[in-house]
C-alpha cells in the first residue's frame, strides 16, 4: 500500500507543516483491509506528533540542529527531517528519544483521537481548530 506515511494525505508535501493551508487525508475503507487501517491511523499519529514537535520547537527555539545535535544516533539530521515530513515511519526508539530529548513536545492522546477522527472522516474539523485538515470520506459515515 502506502510506502510513506506522507503518501495518505495531500498535498504530500503538508505532511507535519505547520504552515500548510490545505492537508485532505485519503482513509481507506474502515471495514475492508485492517492492516491498511492501522498504517493510516499510524501516519495520522506522526502527522500529529511532527506538528506537535514543530510547535514545540518553535516556541522554544529549539531548532532541528539542536534535535540533531541532541540525538546522538547517526545521520540524526537527516533522518528527523525524514520523519517529520513523513518521508519514513516513526519508530518507539524516535518517541522515547523526543520524550528525552523534548520533554512537552509530543501531543496528549486526545489531540491523537481528534486527528485520526477528522483524518477518518468520522467528525468534521473542530471550531478554533489550528489546523486545515479534513478527510475525503465523508463525516458519520
Amino acid at each position: 500500500m502506502s510506502a510513506q506515511p506522507r503518501d495518505w494525505c495531500s498535498p504530500r508535501e503538508a505532511f507535519g507543516r505547520l504552515d500548510a493551508t490545505e492537508r485532505v487525508w485519503s482513509p481507506p475503507d474502515p471495514f475492508g483491509n485492517p492492516l491498511a487501517v492501522s498504517k493510516f491511523r499510524a501516519a495520522v499519529m506522526q502527522n500529529a506528533i511532527a506538528l506537535s514537535v514543530r510547535g514545540f520547537k518553535n516556541t522554544s527555539e529549539v531548532g532541528q540542529e539542536d534535535l540533531a545535535r541532541l540525538d546522538l544516533r547517526s545521520d540524526s539530521m537527516n533522518m528527523w527531517n525524514a520523519r517529520l515530513c513523513g518521508r519514513a515511519n516513526l519508530s518507539t526508539q524516535d518517541i522515547a528519544a523526543l520524550t528525552v530529548l523534548l520533554p512537552g513536545a509530543l501531543p496528549g492522546e486526545e489531540a491523537i483521537r481528534v486527528f485520526i477522527s477528522v483524518a477518518e472522516g468520522s467528525v468534521a474539523r473542530p471550531k478554533f481548530w489550528d489546523f486545515p485538515d479534513t478527510s475525503k470520506a465523508r463525516p458519520g459515515r
